[in-house]
């Protein structure tokens, strides 16, 4: 066993050493070892967590450094201080809108060829937790049923709660073509 051997190293800082750890054990317990410690609760902010245990694990798991080996499983250090600065999530992001289906179609004999939605990105803010949750913004439905050529519509954008965005309204251009597969019908 080589008694230099370092389990640990911390990240240099400006000025300061870094530590290190000194495994004396079976060899058969190197195979992948490391020193690991965890600061207790939820980190918030900038913390120090002192006298927190170090707990050695191989590929095999924890080790127990109890159990009775030759050479006896020893480190030269039992506990370590932690220092975090934890910082806040995202508290912004670019979601797309999307068109939803329209609440009536376009009469028999059109279809619709297209949509166009302006913007097509909004910057949403927010608690990091709900940001998570927003893959998109679906706009609601607009009615179709008496539109024969294209229209457009001037829409709120409906926000989850919790969330604001950088625009307030999106244009949605809707482009309707006759169907060249249907008659056009002809009303009463």
């Amino acid at each position: 066993m080589d008694p230099s051997k370092t389990l640990a190293t911390c990240p240099k800082e400006q000025g300061a050493n870094p530590c290190k750890l000194h495994f004396t054990g079976p060899v058969s317990w190197e195979n992948n070892l490391r020193a690991v410690t965890s600061a207790p609760g939820q980190v918030v902010g900038t913390n120090n967590y002192l006298n927190q245990g170090v707990q050695l694990l191989n590929a095999s798991g924890p080790l127990d450094l109890s159990v009775r080996t030759v050479p006896t499983p020893t480190i030269d250090v039992a506990s370590v201080d932690i220092h975090v600065e934890a910082f806040a999530g995202t508290t912004s992001a670019s979601v797309p809108l999307v068109d939803s289906q329209p609440s009536h179609p376009p009469p028999q004999g059109y279809r619709v060829t297209g949509i166009a939605i302006t913007p097509l990105l909004v910057t949403i803010s927010g608690d990091p937790a709900v940001l998570l949750r927003v893959r998109n913004i679906v706009l609601p439905a607009m009615d179709l049923g008496n539109r024969t050529s294209d229209a457009t519509f001037q829409v709120q954008i409906p926000y989850p709660n919790g969330v604001t965005g950088d625009a307030q309204t999106a244009t949605v251009k809707y482009s309707i073509s006759a169907n060249p597969n249907v008659s056009p019908s002809l009303g009463p």
